[in-house]
């Protein structure tokens, strides 16, 4: 399951996508320490909050371009000349998920010095701004990021697997288009009894009130059990649609 994993990654690092979508990022982030100037004093606060907020939207779309195959792709035939041999398909369906991702957390690691370097580059060019609320250390708004961006990145895992299950069974534009309204449903799971028994509530994940000193309803320890479980069920569904494929 390494060697797949591994495999995968590097397929990944080579598209010129990922690395366009990655040199994105980073200009995002970069030009937020211009969008949060009009914080009325919570300038650091906006920041570090729009800073979270942007790495899981270009994370989310990362997940489609990872997940979601091009027509000319053959990335199927692949797995199924890799079905023949003596692999099962869930190390298959988790060699696959791992190697994405892996390429994913690296891409939320970069983006996330990105926004510390924002931070930074605030902190020296408006020190009366950044203090004004008493921030004093550069090293200490950085660090309240770390549990908010690992909500980010349990959502984006749960959403790379669920993406990956749902190429599996439709062509790339509809399964792009189911997982935009899988992403969309899941946040508004908690405002909606219905979906929250058949969704997993991405809200639940949003740990960015702690950026302003408000507590939340859970914590990123508590979350991983339920992330891992609804990663673990979309892997499953993945792997029964390998076999499909190979009995068909």
């Amino acid at each position: 399951m390494l060697a797949l994993a591994s495999a995968f990654a590097r397929d990944q690092l080579r598209r010129s996508a990922t690395l366009v979508l990655g040199a994105i990022g980073v200009l995002l982030v970069l030009s937020l320490r211009y969008f949060s100037a009009f914080g009325l004093g919570y300038e650091t606060v906006q920041l570090r909050e729009l800073g979270v907020y942007s790495i899981g939207l270009t994370g989310a779309l990362a997940v489609l371009i990872f997940s979601i195959p091009r027509e000319e792709d053959d990335t199927g035939n692949s797995e199924t000349l890799l079905l023949v041999r003596p692999l099962p398909a869930p190390s298959i369906s988790a060699g696959m998920f791992a190697g994405r991702l892996a390429v994913l957390t690296a891409l939320q690691a970069v983006w996330a010095v990105a926004l510390s370097a924002a931070i930074a580059w605030f902190a020296v060019s408006e020190p009366v701004l950044f203090s004004y609320r008493g921030q004093t250390s550069i090293m200490a708004e950085c660090q309240t990021l770390i549990e908010p961006l690992v909500g980010q990145w349990l959502v984006l895992a749960i959403l790379l697997a669920v993406a990956q299950a749902f190429s599996r069974f439709a062509k790339p534009l509809l399964a792009g288009l189911a997982v935009v309204l899988f992403f969309f449903a899941a946040y508004a799971a908690g405002a909606t009894p219905a979906l929250s028994y058949v969704l997993p509530d991405f809200s639940r994940y949003d740990l960015t009130p702690l950026l302003w000193g408000e507590a939340t309803r859970s914590s990123a320890l508590l979350l991983l059990p339920h992330g891992v479980l609804w990663i673990a069920a979309a892997l499953a569904v993945d792997s029964a649609g390998l076999r499909l494929r190979l009995a068909a």
